[in-house]
């Protein structure tokens, strides 16, 4: 069956990818073909030089996200495939998902040899449709910026560029238990994605999205230099009014708003006391 299709690495499926998004599903609409979204499991950086960035979403979120509006097709390319000139990847691609028509992004470029919307147009049977750049206040939605505002730890301007939260899924794993001892007792998480981003060391407001249930929260990122004299990095969370066993379970902590960063007590007492006004922090927000 004839497609037309979106090609990207759609980290974190920002505001500027829904617009590309919108446009595809709009343009299957119009002309009966099937949209796909081309996407790519790892980043392309990571497969060609070994040094990728930090992921604003794992895979499984990113095609959750990306499947409101196409059908999500992963490419497992290696360096050869990476290789391959736009025509020859145009090729390829409508050789094996029947594509013919393209939706591209303003700055989006294709194959080894980096053709363009204007390009590709002029020079090759396939149609294209080119989605212009859209602003978000004073800024273009680009997963480069958003991983920025993360690392600087202003996560509302990363929510505002996402147009949706920004939410890290992990797995609950058993950690040493102090918090509990402490009256708080936290859900130590390993995320699922081996290159997670995850923002500055510190605490953090939470929604935790447990089996279609949320509950507010506080996270804590960073070496817990209180507890463990920092040796480890960690995320883990505090989930309010919440005592249920959840090891083993995969859960999503959507990141609201940074209360603080992380800080050295003198005591267990001190931290404790901090604790509790994080707590009604978080729970104000």
């Amino acid at each position: 069956m004839a497609s037309v299709a979106a090609i990207g690495m759609f980290d974190g499926v920002h505001l500027g990818h829904k617009a590309i998004l919108d446009a595809l599903a709009a343009q299957a609409q119009r002309s009966g073909h099937t949209p796909l979204a081309l996407t790519f499991g790892r980043h392309p950086l990571t497969t060609l030089s070994g040094n990728g960035p930090r992921l604003i979403s794992s895979l499984p979120q990113k095609l959750e996200l990306i499947s409101q509006y196409a059908t999500p097709v992963v490419l497992d390319f290696s360096k050869a495939d990476f290789a391959l000139t736009a025509s020859q990847f145009l090729e390829k691609i409508h050789n094996l998902y029947g594509v013919e028509a393209l939706v591209m992004g303003y700055s989006n470029h294709i194959g080894s040899d980096r053709r363009d919307a204007g390009w590709i147009k002029t020079n090759t049977s396939f149609g294209v449709i080119l989605v212009k750049a859209i602003a978000s206040g004073n800024s273009t939605p680009a997963s480069s910026l958003i991983r920025a505002e993360i690392e600087a730890g202003d996560i509302q301007s990363a929510i505002t560029l996402l147009g949706h939260s920004f939410t890290v899924r992990g797995t609950v794993v058993r950690g040493n238990q102090i918090g509990r001892t402490i009256g708080f007792p936290t859900a130590n998480i390993s995320p699922l994605e081996p290159s997670q981003l995850l923002p500055p060391d510190g605490a953090y407001a939470v929604d935790i999205h447990i089996d279609g249930t949320t509950m507010r929260g506080m996270a804590n990122t960073g070496h817990r230099p209180t507890l463990n004299d920092g040796r480890d990095k960690t995320l883990e969370v505090n989930i309010f009014d919440f005592d249920s066993d959840i090891y083993g379970q995969t859960i999503d902590i959507s990141f609201l708003r940074r209360l603080r960063p992380e800080t050295a007590f003198s005591s267990l007492d001190a931290l404790k006391t901090q604790l509790h006004l994080d707590r009604q922090n978080a729970k104000s927000i």
